[in-house]
């Protein structure tokens, strides 16, 4: 495999599912009978919603959703972004949950913009779980990202990340 394709949680993912389903078969046939090789290719390789998700929009802008959800999780997407955008300047609008390191996620996050955290848009999600931007912001202290303490609303900074992003012309 290569160095990319090791790097990529969702190939890595498909690899143990059809090595399970694989395992499954051959230690329990009369419960899973046997599954075509094509049909484990095609199941393994769905991704479910939000995951590395790729949605191209009208204005030529790509947008890329991903529920990277704690600091270990968090480093495949930016990997992936690398990986896949080499060349790219990314804008990245992100709430965490306030049971994770903050700290921890906002230096992945600092990875992804390239230690420009003018492109970071901070956001409080309507979620008991959620992390207050004051936490993010002095667990972080990324105090140049985007965020704003009086309207938090997640689709406020979604739509100040894309304003900025068509202006700029970035991914």
């Amino acid at each position: 495999l290569s160095k990319t394709e090791l790097m990529d949680y969702d190939r890595e993912n498909a690899r143990i599912s059809t090595a399970a389903l694989k395992l499954l078969q051959e230690s329990h046939p009369e419960i899973l009978g046997t599954i075509a090789d094509d049909v484990i290719r095609k199941g393994t390789s769905e991704r479910p919603p939000c995951r590395f998700e790729i949605v191209e929009c009208s204005n030529g802008l790509t947008v890329i959703l991903d529920v990277a959800h704690n600091p270990p999780a968090m480093a495949y997407p930016v990997r992936k972004l690398h990986t896949t955008y080499p060349n790219a300047n990314f804008r990245i609008v992100v709430g965490m949950s306030a049971d994770k390191d903050l700290a921890l996620c906002g230096n992945s996050i600092t990875e992804v913009v390239h230690g420009e955290t003018g492109r970071i848009h901070f956001v409080q999600a309507a979620h008991p779980r959620a992390a207050t931007l004051e936490a993010i912001l002095e667990a972080t202290s990324l105090q140049n990202a985007h965020y704003d303490l009086e309207e938090r609303s997640v689709s406020r900074q979604i739509n100040h990340a894309m304003e900025l992003a068509v202006e700029k012309k970035e991914i």
